[in-house]
């Protein structure tokens, strides 16, 4: 099950555990961060068993004509240059919001 929690996470504690969610995803801007980044919760068994969409650095254990060994989450799904400025961004947006007092529904 994916839950799109855009809308949740700046106004409810979050807890996916809880939830029991397979996935969970919200954009940047919606906790006050960045545009262009977002977050995706996926259960450890399920992010290692996805095939990454992009290939390079250090995503890959190992490679040969025959085959390819990526590493485990969330490495393998880090393919070239990280967006540092957007996550920073977003670390902040998120460190400001869990200071805020948030309604327990």
């Amino acid at each position: 099950m994916v839950l799109d929690g855009a809308q949740s996470v700046s106004h409810i504690p979050i807890d996916v555990q809880q939830l029991g969610c397979d996935w969970f995803v919200f954009s940047g801007h919606k906790v006050f961060g960045p545009t262009g980044i977002g977050v995706l919760y996926g259960q450890e068994d399920l992010l290692n068993a996805t095939v990454p969409w992009q290939s390079g650095g250090n995503m890959i254990v190992d490679v040969t004509f025959e085959r390819t060994v990526y590493q485990a989450a969330p490495t393998r799904f880090e393919a070239g240059t990280g967006n540092i400025a957007d996550a920073v961004g977003l670390g902040t947006a998120l460190d400001y919001v869990q200071q805020i007092p948030l309604e327990k529904n």
